[in-house]
């Protein structure tokens, strides 16, 4: 699927062109000349998407030559935000009201100095927040007229006795249901048939998430003839592999780990999962993208369709707990690569951004019939090393990402940009590491040393960053599972913060850019990338997605990593070969 765009300034027109198939954006200026090599924002922005996109790697062999990625072009008007979020999103510099997009909202707060502030506070403690992600999703769950869409690694089974926003989430998929709208979840196999204990049972007494949500989401609804209530198994690991592996330990093969939630013309892009703690303490990002966003929507809801197709059906009556996939896998891949290569035409005004879907699937799959595009590692990859090519200076890159544990490939081009530009990667400390020991039944036992292997490679990878660092995130009793990545100008004045007028684009999505992302799951990243002649102090989503970078900022620290599990023989040893599953 490729979109054409057209949209006009004073000094340059962005074209999107179709030439045997191969999309790609060219700079022309208002007499059809090419735009002056002085102009560095326009150029900068073209080539970083082009890349992402892979619309220059064609091959000299026809059969392994890669077609570029679709793109969309996207208004102000496709990406949504909270109404308290709204007046705040905008550059200081603009008065709020040539920015408001909700006339009765607060008019007279902007003349109120003690309201503005509070608004300030309120949005630094919720923008990105874990509950505004749970009130987001259920908020327009309820309002769903057709349709609900999810894809995830998993749903909490609201099960536990403290799990009182699974069960508000619970609650208003059940509501769905019954209303007759169509609802339709895709969760990770292995994570979604995991053995969970319920509270306040039998001891011995067990349930998975699959069959919790299963049972809320049909429950009093099984006569309902409008129902379209289904539950899909996604089997991300050779099928030899979930039979012999126990879990939890075949989930280190591999898992479906996208995050897509669509209802109605709305489609939420997160690296969130759906439990409890991504509803509370755990701090992740997401972004709102309605009004079907020029055919991003739909995509996304086709695309889960074909997941779908390839996973087993669950259910807990008839005769089969597991219903067999629709199709083969190499009818799945094929199916793929018709969704991304399809063309199609579509005019927008006001464009103010071009948004590229990727995906990634586990090297295992794609042996027979492979993917004839770029999948995420690829595109971003290839995105990051136009950055650092581009004359008239290297582009500042931020990554974030929740386990910092990239590929040697990825490492280098790391070293590249740190050695040529400006880069800062920011990832989890120990206090707030995914799998730091917590207080509970298991206390931790046994993964205590995960959060020193991943100093460990953070140690490694900050010896050769010579503008930037490392940055750690850590906040009592919270979390951190953010990942993305920012392109900007390297603004002298920025530092680590992220300034909107200075951003190209950004990555948003379920990847965290490391081994088992690139080689064992299935991920879905995003790409967003600015048109340079919009004003970036009037673009909400420029700014936006600026603030996502430096909200994280809040609770972050410079720090170098650690070496001491070397200290530990067994680890030291085993590290090399425990990496390709982190």
């Amino acid at each position: 699927m490729s979109r054409r765009s057209s949209s006009s300034s004073s000094s340059s027109v962005v074209h999107i062109h179709h030439n045997d198939n191969n999309s790609s954006i060219e700079e022309k200026d208002d007499d059809g000349d090419d735009v002056d090599a002085a102009n560095h924002e326009h150029r900068i922005v073209t080539n970083l998407m082009n890349a992402f996109r892979g619309v220059d790697t064609a091959s000299a062999d026809a059969l392994n030559e890669k077609l570029p990625l679709p793109v969309f072009s996207i208004q102000e008007s496709d990406v949504h935000y909270p109404k308290f979020l709204q007046r705040d999103c905008i550059s200081s510099s603009v008065s709020s009201s040539s920015v408001m997009t909700n006339k009765d909202d607060d008019d007279d707060d902007s003349s109120n100095g003690v309201v503005v502030e509070k608004n300030k506070i309120q949005m630094e403690d919720e923008w990105n927040s874990p509950s505004m992600f749970h009130k987001e999703l259920c908020d327009r769950i309820r309002q769903a007229k057709e349709r609900v869409i999810i894809a995830t690694l998993y749903i909490g089974s609201g099960t536990a006795s403290n799990a009182t926003k699974e069960r508000e989430f619970l609650d208003v998929l059940e509501d769905a249901s019954k209303r007759g709208i169509s609802l339709n979840i895709l969760m990770d196999a292995a994570r979604g048939l995991r053995p969970i204990r319920i509270d306040g049972s039998d001891e011995k007494a067990t349930s998975s998430c699959a069959e919790s949500v299963y049972k809320r989401i049909t429950r009093n609804t099984i006569q309902n003839s409008r129902r379209d209530t289904s539950i899909y198994l996604f089997n991300a690991i050779y099928p030899i592999l979930s039979l012999v592996l126990p879990s939890p330990l075949d989930e280190v093969a591999g898992v479906f780990h996208m995050k897509v939630y669509i209802i109605d013309d709305c489609l939420i892009l997160s690296g969130a999962n759906l439990s409890e703690e991504y509803f509370t303490d755990r701090q992740d990002r997401f972004m709102t993208f309605v009004n079907g966003a020029g055919g991003l929507v739909d995509f996304y809801a086709d695309l889960v369709k074909l997941f779908c197709k390839r996973s087993n059906q669950f259910s807990l009556y008839g005769q089969e707990k597991l219903i067999e996939p629709e199709v083969s896998l190499n009818e799945f891949v094929k199916s793929i690569n018709n969704l991304f290569l399809k063309q199609t035409e579509n005019h927008v005004k006001d464009v103010v951004a071009y948004v590229v879907p990727t995906i990634q699937l586990p090297n295992h799959m794609i042996t027979n019939c492979r993917l004839r595009f770029q999948n995420c590692s690829e595109a971003q990859n290839n995105a990051l090393s136009a950055a650092m090519i581009e004359k008239g200076g290297a582009t500042s890159i931020r990554m974030a990402t929740a386990y910092c544990n990239p590929t040697e490939s990825y490492k280098s081009i790391l070293r590249w940009v740190g050695a040529a530009g400006n880069l800062y990667i920011l990832t989890a400390g120990g206090l707030s590491h995914g799998f730091a020991p917590k207080k509970g039944r298991d206390n931790g036992k046994g993964r205590a040393w995960i959060p020193d292997a991943f100093s460990n490679i953070c140690y490694e990878l900050n010896s050769s960053i010579k503008s930037g660092g490392m940055l750690y995130w850590e906040r009592k009793d919270w979390t951190f599972h953010s990942k993305g990545l920012w392109f900007s100008a390297p603004c002298n004045d920025q530092k680590k913060d992220c300034i909107s007028q200075c951003l190209y684009g950004t990555i948003i999505g379920s990847s965290n850019f490391n081994q088992r992302s690139e080689n064992f799951d299935v991920e879905s990243n995003t790409g967003i990338f600015f048109k340079p002649d919009v004003d970036a102090s009037l673009s909400q989503l420029r700014s936006a997605s600026s603030r996502d970078w430096n909200h994280l900022l809040r609770f972050s620290h410079e720090g170098q990593g650690s070496d001491s599990i070397r200290s530990r023989s067994i680890l030291k040893y085993a590290l090399p070969i425990l990496k390709k599953f982190m």
